[in-house]
């Protein structure tokens, strides 16, 4: 049976005998991720074991927990792009007068579960798009099922395996589709998925691979991070009410052979009862030492 027929089949969607190519067997397969070749189902988390697939990085987690839930610019531009597009609806438009007109064909645009609608696919698709590069929905039976983009992988085939590593191969296309919750650390069996029955939404294409996208909110991490400081920053300004200071001590009190041990005890204890975190923490003086003021803002520095 050809590497196609076996993908067809598992999706539960067999279709009649017909000439294509023919593709590599299940075992000439490896996949291949990012330039680096991983041997039949071992050590890769990335795609499913033996299919040469470009998968999603498993980043989409912390980039919705530590920048879209923390950042509120991020979420707000999201949002924003997210509300935009979710207006546009799904038509044909003729050549000759471009009249846009709607038939029953377009019903699974336009409800594609019960409980959703066009705009419900259009916001969806931004939103994954602006945080993973990807978004996807499933053709299960008449309806279109949103899944998450870490969960699919691109399946890939070449009829020149003889000659290339199958993602390296300039004939290289997208034979299927494979979902797969948890990948090979998780407790299912991928699942596989023709082209015809899948949506991949990929906006901005990855400069490093043939098919899948990539995040425009991955291009501003540093930005986004230097906010964060920046805004921590502000809020322990506000917390304390004053800036930076120093506590200078007369050198009475480090004299002595327990002198080192006296001064931490101080520091120590006064950690402990004003200081919550280790930022803005005050400067300890000891042995007669003085503070000189740098400045307060990046001018003065």
């Amino acid at each position: 049976m050809r590497w196609r027929d076996r993908l067809l089949a598992a999706t539960g969607n067999p279709q009649p005998q017909v000439s294509v190519e023919e593709r590599a067997t299940l075992e000439d397969l490896y996949f291949q991720f990012q330039g680096h070749r991983y041997p039949l189902g071992f050590g890769a988390p990335q795609g499913p074991p033996g299919v040469p697939s470009e998968s999603a990085p498993d980043s989409f987690e912390s980039m919705v927990s530590g920048v879209y839930r923390r950042s509120g610019i991020v979420a707000a531009c999201i949002a924003a792009r997210a509300g935009l597009v979710s207006e546009a609806r799904f038509k044909y438009r003729t050549l000759s007068d471009r009249k846009m007109f709607g038939d029953q064909s377009l019903i699974p645009l336009e409800r594609p579960t019960p409980n959703a609608t066009s705009g419900d696919i259009l916001a969806r698709f931004e939103q994954d798009a602006s945080l993973s590069g990807n978004a996807y929905r499933l053709r299960i039976g008449r309806q279109l099922h949103h899944v998450r983009p870490d969960h699919m992988h691109i399946v890939l085939g070449s009829n020149m395996t003889s000659e290339y590593d199958i993602a390296d191969a300039p004939d290289a296309t997208v034979v299927a589709y494979a979902y797969w919750p948890g990948g090979i650390g998780g407790k299912y069996d991928p699942k596989y998925y023709a082209p015809s029955d899948v949506a991949h939404y990929a906006p901005e294409p990855d400069p490093l691979m043939r098919f899948r996208g990539v995040s425009w909110v991955a291009s501003v991490l540093t930005q986004i991070d230097t906010d964060r400081q920046m805004t921590a920053h502000k809020a322990k300004f506000l917390e304390r009410g004053v800036p930076p200071f120093a506590l200078k001590y007369p050198e009475e009190v480090t004299r002595g052979d327990q002198g080192a041990e006296k001064a931490k005890a101080i520091v120590d204890q006064f950690r402990e009862r004003y200081e919550t975190s280790r930022q803005w923490e005050a400067l300890h003086l000891f042995g007669g030492a003085d503070p000189v003021s740098i400045g307060l803002n990046f001018r003065d520095l």
